[in-house]
């Protein structure tokens, strides 16, 4: 359909060379260094919020990441969350500017694996991971800046700047370019990034670009949409 859709932007983030990565094995972090240069002088800053966006967990880790090796930098204490479900918000730095970011959503109440009745090729699931309270995320509004500039004569980008002014988490942001009239999605589009979520008081810029072809004579409309953004 070509829709770069959720799926997409996790794999991309996932395959990225420099990485910090939630072990959901063992509850730990790995930076991961697919290069063949040791990469040195990062930091990591590592912060848990439960449902109502209250910081409840903050590390900040010193770390080198050795060229070709996976290394685990920390086991995550058990998070003291109020709520079921916490976010999990990782910032890799160097020379005090993000070079790398990654964001989940964990519950304490993990899938139950039916380990009698596995299969070879399956195993079954006695209980599911609740994730219900997502749905009692609070509102919250968000302010954008948006520009389009013709990249050369085939191609529009577009570069968008998000805030959240607000005190509570901006949850799984979803960024689209439409015709203006029609309202149909211009594709295919290729961000840089996209669903992505935002921390209270956080901003971010992300850069994308479409074919003029595809534009179908409309007005190229930027649009977005998340789970609890009014």
């Amino acid at each position: 359909s070509l829709m770069p859709t959720a799926a997409f932007h996790a794999a991309k983030k996932a395959s990225q060379p420099l990485n910090v990565a939630y072990n959901y094995g063992n509850h730990a972090l790995y930076i991961s260094n697919e290069t063949l240069k040791t990469q040195e002088g990062l930091k990591v800053n590592v912060k848990a919020f439960d449902m109502n966006s209250q910081e409840v967990f903050s590390k900040s880790i010193p770390v080198a990441a050795p060229a070709n090796q996976s290394n685990k930098i920390l086991d995550l204490p058990a998070i003291k969350s109020s709520t079921p479900v916490y976010f999990l918000s990782i910032k890799l730095e160097k020379e005090n500017k993000t070079i790398f970011d990654n964001f989940y959503w964990l519950t304490s109440k993990h899938d139950v694996l039916n380990h009698e009745k596995a299969e070879w090729f399956y195993t079954p699931i006695k209980e599911y991971a609740d994730f219900s309270s997502l749905q009692k995320l609070a509102p919250v509004s968000m302010k954008t800046i948006y520009s389009f500039k013709p990249l050369d004569e085939k191609r529009t980008g577009v570069s968008v700047k998000l805030h959240n002014p607000s005190n509570k988490i901006a949850f799984f942001i979803d960024v689209k370019v439409t015709g203006k009239k029609s309202g149909n999605s211009i594709l295919p589009i290729f961000w840089d990034d996209n669903y992505f979520s935002l921390l209270p008081g956080e901003t971010k810029t992300v850069n994308g670009y479409f074919f003029n072809r595809d534009t179908n004579g409309e007005t190229p409309a930027f649009s977005f949409s998340a789970w609890n953004v009014k």
